[in-house]
């Protein structure tokens, strides 16, 4: 007897447990179960009680999610099952889209007309950038390539308690047209976009990042901003990397908006280290808030503007940490944003010379001692 996919209607392969034309699992009819009758000891009220078997008769699995994105999915979770559940079945939303289309974030859609689904694994430190490792998996049963010159990717918080949720991460553009992003299908080999968000793309430092994905709090939103569509891929016989730097994007989120949340909760991831720091002397790299003037740099600072130059200042020195003045009385200033070198001193002549081996201008870094409470007096010497 000939089977038909319950999903695209195509005839199937006696034998095969996936269709070989959307990728749907076999269902295999069963006999229905008996139905079984009982009655109310007291009111004799006869209750039937009868299996819906229609659905696996019809060849459909069905794992229904919550209306909107799946958190644990999205967020790029090891554990995530994609598209398709552990099982092989394609997930349902509560609005009726199916795939990738009922849990991604993102505008980009391939040929088979499902979403893209990609999702961040892993986050690290380079001199320039935070390197960010995002698995592209696979939606449809063709393999295809993405060759766009204007690729755009936002990862975004979606919060864990501390007020982040929704915050932009990083945002950046990047040209694939000589590198080609491969979208896998059906049983091909992985597929992963290496992506360097330098200055101006990063709002996030590359360990609380790497942390956030770990937890599984960071959506991704991705679109082809020149429209250039996916087209089918030669060869997946092998894994595909892709390694790209992004560009600021022309129609980058409004980071000003969300910089303070960013600021707010880089300091207090730093707050532990940096408590640990009281009393003790450390180098000082920048004190500022929203809109200082640097006569060094010749600039006006917003608070996208100092959280980026934390950013690049961790990148250069990883014990680099961030601190508000209002939380220490070593400050006369409250509201201001303190970087500082996270390595303590006895003696303020030893974090100036630190300054001073690193070629850093006198204005620019100096010694300071972390007084939580007391007075300021005392607590800065310059070179």
């Amino acid at each position: 007897m000939t089977m038909f996919c319950g999903q695209c209607g195509a005839p199937t392969t006696p034998g095969a447990s996936f269709c070989k034309e959307c990728g749907a699992p076999v269902v295999r009819p069963e006999p229905a179960p008996v139905a079984t009758t009982t009655r109310r000891p007291l009111g004799g009220v006869l209750v039937v009680v009868a299996a819906l078997v229609a659905a696996l008769v019809a060849g459909w699995a069905v794992h229904l999610v919550p209306d909107g994105p799946s958190e644990s999915r999205a967020a790029g979770t090891p554990q995530a099952a994609g598209a398709f559940g552990a099982d092989g079945a394609e997930t349902v939303a509560a609005d009726g889209s199916t795939g990738a289309d009922a849990e991604a974030l993102t505008a980009f859609r391939t040929a088979c007309g499902k979403l893209l689904d990609i999702v961040p694994t892993a986050a690290v430190s380079t001199e320039t950038a935070v390197q960010v490792t995002l698995e592209v998996r696979p939606v449809c049963p063709e393999g295809e390539r993405i060759a766009s010159s204007r690729f755009r990717v936002v990862l975004r918080s979606t919060g864990a308690g501390d007020g982040s949720a929704g915050a932009v991460i990083a945002d950046g553009t990047f040209d694939l047209s000589g590198d080609a992003l491969l979208v896998p299908g059906f049983g091909d080999p992985g597929s992963h976009l290496v992506a360097d968000f330098g200055t101006g793309t990063a709002f996030l430092a590359p360990d609380s990042l790497a942390a956030d994905i770990a937890d599984g709090v960071v959506l991704v939103e991705c679109e082809a901003v020149d429209g250039q569509p996916s087209t089918p891929a030669e060869d997946v016989s092998d894994e595909s990397t892709t390694a790209v730097a992004a560009s600021v994007s022309e129609d980058a989120a409004d980071t000003e908006s969300s910089a303070l949340s960013v600021l707010e909760r880089q300091a207090a991831l730093d707050d532990p280290r940096v408590s640990a720091l009281e009393g003790a002397w450390v180098a000082q790299l920048s004190s500022k808030t929203d809109g200082t003037y640097d006569a060094h740099d010749g600039r006006t600072y917003s608070l996208a503007d100092i959280y980026q130059q934390f950013l690049s200042l961790r990148l250069l020195y990883p014990n680099v940490l961030l601190l508000n003045s209002s939380d220490w009385e070593a400050y006369t200033l409250d509201g201001y944003w303190v970087v500082i070198a996270g390595v303590p001193y006895s003696r303020p002549g030893e974090p100036n010379r630190w300054c001073t081996e690193r070629g850093i201008a006198a204005s620019q870094c100096f010694a300071k001692k972390l007084v939580r409470d007391g007075a300021p007096t005392g607590t800065t010497k310059h070179r």
